[in-house]
């Protein structure tokens, strides 16, 4: 991990946090039309792994920051909060071992972070998106365990019976929130996809180790024992001990079957960005002032489907926003083919210049 700082005027105010992860995710270079792992500028566009997510944002903080210098003739910074940067490597594997061991460190208190921003996420309509929370991944494997025998008879109670019982509960509440998300499309009330709970089955395993002509099992008997893997991602409207009691009732009270968390985080954590008067952040007006730029720009705010650093720097206190300067340009992040228009990244330059200028020379803020 890499931490910079741009000391500002008065090193002891709270300091302006930009942070973002420069890993990415595999690619299938069968389904890209060039090298994913070779930039290609072609017909106005970048095409790369990680141009939206989120190479762009760890260079547009770059260039912004090496704007602001030449304009000024200068590397000394003329804003009154020093403003630091950190990348992680690790973000697309959970951010456990990056952002995670950071914000435990004494090195993360020392750097006194008021206010951060982290990415967000491209916006195929002409305005931008700010994220002030995301969904809080439960990633979960169920263990069903139950009766054995011969494969030609009528075994009761056998661990893959039990564990479909489990599999259609969960399809079931999935299949609800999907109808929900679809509900009065376009109306302005309807959900987005950060506001219900997704869940995805993403493994399934069982059987009895056998002869290779059988495809490596036996299958001639029945196992004792069947898993299957989840995805399942909360919003902030549902608090967790509501989805730890509906998980009981896809279990159905049965003790055979155990639910076990690879990835559980225990607690939702959001930015308040309601008025100042009702307690939100004092940060969120001068914020949305810049990357609107006075008004100019359509802004739209939501909750984060999926997760993100953010979410251990808002445990901390930090009031976070994921935000990614991208408009008018498909949501192509782990896509094949994924690019970010050249005219789209040079704008997002000149947007992160306005929120520097407006964070990092605000001296009343606390």
């Amino acid at each position: 991990m890499l931490v910079a700082l741009w000391r500002g005027r008065s090193d002891n105010l709270g300091r302006v946090l930009l942070h973002s992860h420069y890993d990415v995710v595999p690619a299938f270079p069968a389904s890209w039309a060039s090298d994913p792992f070779v930039p290609v500028v072609k017909d106005g566009r970048i095409y790369a792994r990680g141009t939206q997510d989120m190479k762009c944002v760890s260079m547009q903080y770059i260039e912004a920051i090496a704007a602001i210098q030449r304009a000024n003739a200068t590397n000394v910074s003329p804003f009154e909060r020093t403003i630091a940067l950190s990348f992680t490597p690790d973000e697309e594997v959970g951010g456990v071992e990056g952002a995670g061991l950071f914000v435990a460190s004494p090195a993360f208190q020392e750097l006194r972070a008021a206010v951060g921003l982290d990415e967000g996420l491209a916006n195929p309509e002409d305005a931008f998106t700010v994220f002030y929370g995301e969904r809080a991944p439960w990633w979960v494997t169920v263990r069903a365990n139950g009766a054995t025998g011969h494969g030609s008879r009528f075994i009761a109670g056998t661990a893959v019976e039990k564990l479909l019982k489990f599999i259609n509960a969960a399809m079931a509440f999935r299949a609800e929130q999907e109808a929900r998300l679809h509900a009065d499309k376009g109306c302005s009330h309807a959900a987005r996809l950060g506001d219900v709970v997704t869940v995805n089955l993403t493994m399934l395993k069982a059987g009895v180790a056998g002869s290779p002509a059988m495809g490596g099992y036996a299958l001639n008997v029945i196992p004792e024992e069947a898993y299957a893997g989840f995805d399942i991602r909360i919003p902030p409207s549902v608090p967790m001990d509501e989805m730890q009691s509906i998980i009981e009732t896809w279990r159905g009270g049965d003790d055979s079957i155990e639910v076990l968390f690879n990835v559980r985080v225990p607690e939702h954590c959001v930015t308040n960005i309601e008025p100042v008067a009702s307690g939100g952040t004092p940060w969120w007006p001068p914020l949305l002032d810049a990357i609107s730029n006075a008004g100019e720009i359509k802004v739209v705010t939501e909750v984060f489907p999926a997760a993100t650093d953010g979410r251990f720097f808002r445990k901390a206190k930090v009031p976070v926003f994921g935000f990614s300067p991208i408009r008018n340009t498909p949501i192509l992040l782990h896509d094949h083919n994924e690019f970010l228009p050249v005219d789209v990244f040079m704008q997002g330059i000149e947007v992160y210049t306005r929120v520097l200028k407006s964070l990092a020379s605000n001296v009343e803020l606390p």
